[in-house]
């Protein structure tokens, strides 16, 4: 538009100008408000599920900046962006859970109306808790208690180690209320026995108002439970006690029987039924008896025999005051090995005694023993005396001769079994990582002279109680792998 220079003009050109002016001043302001000349932007992050560990990394130019923590989600953030270019910059953010897979999102500055961001996470593992016999000290002595552990389980079943041809489940449990326990292979037929352990958490809640002077140590001992169950049902992490404290006492009621099952079926059969706890079976080299731990007898395990078709009776072969279990029969068929808790005795001891029960004689300090299959050496587990960690040694039938095996100086070693031959030594340690680089229980394997050692498995769940079958070619093992605890089968690659 044109104006004169005329008065009239020169008034309404000036009238005009100043209208603009105050017109753009509106929209500036308007603009501001609306968030279009504004260097930052709020965003409210959650995720499914919450408390998720989020992480944030600025990007400009796309160069990638340092990921900075954030906290856990939900969470507010207010994101500044360049007031000249804000297109040009761009936020990652990531939340990351343990059991779950990392999510990501990328926040730009437009649309200013999108403030809310939802990052979606995948389940890929789950804590499982695994209840397992272990010694306990009780007003009655040391007895053996079925108590809880944590475990990582991943829902993804495949294997990945080079080691492994194949592995494949071979029960079919989906009841996490029950616990598979250590597997034996007949030496004569494709079967297996094992113990399966049912525990249901008991209704009404033990009390515990805590003394002077009394540490958690002590009143586990006193009720005959672990310091870590107290814990984790009092959620007492990093928490001290006091005085007067009420805690609660985890109780529960369970029971195992053995089990018989054929190798390439899901059906299985009960060997022993009742109410009691029936343990660690070991077969006769002829494949017809099984010897066990059982509480039926009394307050303490002995050491029992089974006919492994008949069923028939229960015959009781340690008669002695002591927690008796993990039996281990000679390969001529001549007499037993098995860890005894007597009373009084500082730590758990090997003895041996023959198939009738008949001429008992301690050997050492130690547990899980395992009988060679020629009867001249025996395995067994004992802590290292300079690292306190469970590790494998080896010695002569008579005592003598100890070796240790393994010398794994960070990690424990648990559950040796022989191969049928003699030659090999599989065995479960949590020295290996999984998949999500944590150290985790996972089965391996040595030749005899504790060489060539290897890790068999590395699927990041928990895999242990290993065990051969009768052609020395097949490895059983148990599993939480999948969600449930199970038995599976592996094809060792036996190195060279």
């Amino acid at each position: 538009m044109r104006f004169s220079k005329g008065d009239d003009g020169m008034k309404y050109g000036r009238v005009i100008s100043r209208t603009t002016v105050c017109v753009w001043s509106v929209v500036t302001t308007l603009l501001v408000l609306s968030g279009c000349n504004s260097s930052s932007k709020t965003v409210e992050v959650n995720s499914t599920p919450t408390g998720a560990d989020l992480y944030l990394t600025r990007i400009e130019d796309g160069q990638a900046g340092q990921e900075t923590y954030l906290g856990t989600t939900p969470l507010d953030r207010s994101l500044t962006f360049s007031t000249e270019s804000p297109e040009k910059i761009e936020y990652k953010l990531r939340a990351s859970r343990t059991l779950f897979t990392d999510a990501e999102t990328t926040v730009n500055f437009l649309p200013k109306t999108q403030t809310r961001y939802n990052l979606e996470l995948t389940r890929i593992a789950l804590e499982l808790s695994l209840f397992e016999p272990m010694l306990v000290q009780t007003s009655k002595g040391v007895q053996l208690r079925v108590l809880p552990q944590q475990t990582l389980a991943y829902l993804e079943v495949v294997e990945t180690s080079p080691n492994v041809k194949t592995v494949v489940r071979i029960t079919n449990n989906e009841d996490r209320n029950l616990y598979m326990h250590a597997p034996v292979a007949s030496p004569t037929d494709d079967e297996l026995i094992y113990a399966a352990i049912k525990v249901e958490r008991t209704v009404k809640p033990t009390w515990h108002a805590v003394a002077r002077g009394e540490t958690l140590e002590s009143i586990a001992k006193q009720h005959g439970t672990t310091l870590a169950a107290i814990v984790r049902t009092n959620k007492l992490s990093g928490k001290g006690l006091s005085r007067g404290m009420k805690l609660e006492i985890p109780k529960w009621t369970y029971f195992s029987n053995l089990w018989k099952q054929r190798v390439g079926s899901f059906a299985r059969t009960k060997l022993t039924v009742g109410n009691k706890l029936d343990l660690h079976p070991s077969f006769t080299p002829d494949g017809q008896y099984v010897f066990f731990s059982t509480n039926r007898f009394g307050h303490y395990s002995k050491i029992c025999r089974v006919h492994a078709y008949k069923g028939l009776g229960i015959a009781k072969i340690t008669h002695d005051q002591a927690e008796d279990f993990g039996s281990s029969v000679s390969g001529d068929g001549q007499f037993i090995a098995f860890a005894s808790n007597r009373p009084n005795a500082p730590q758990t001891q090997i003895w041996i005694v023959k198939t009738d029960g008949s001429l008992p004689m301690q050997v050492r300090e130690g547990t899980n023993p395992q009988v060679s299959p020629d009867g001249r050496k025996l395995m067994f587990v004992r802590p290292d005396p300079d690292t306190g960690q469970r590790q494998i040694w080896i010695m002569n039938i008579d005592g003598t001769g100890e070796t240790q095996l393994t010398q794994n100086t960070a990690h424990d070693v648990k559950d040796p079994r022989w191969s049928y031959d003699g030659k090999w030594i599989v065995f479960s340690s949590n020295e290996g990582r999984g998949s999500r680089n944590v150290h985790n229980f996972d089965i391996w394997l040595m030749n005899s002279t504790g060489a060539k050692k290897a890790q068999l498995t590395t699927n990041g769940s928990h895999d242990d109680k290993p065990c051969w079958d009768k052609d020395n070619g097949i490895i059983y093992f148990r599993s939480n792998r999948g969600g449930y605890w199970n038995l599976w089968r592996l094809e060792p690659v036996l190195p060279e």
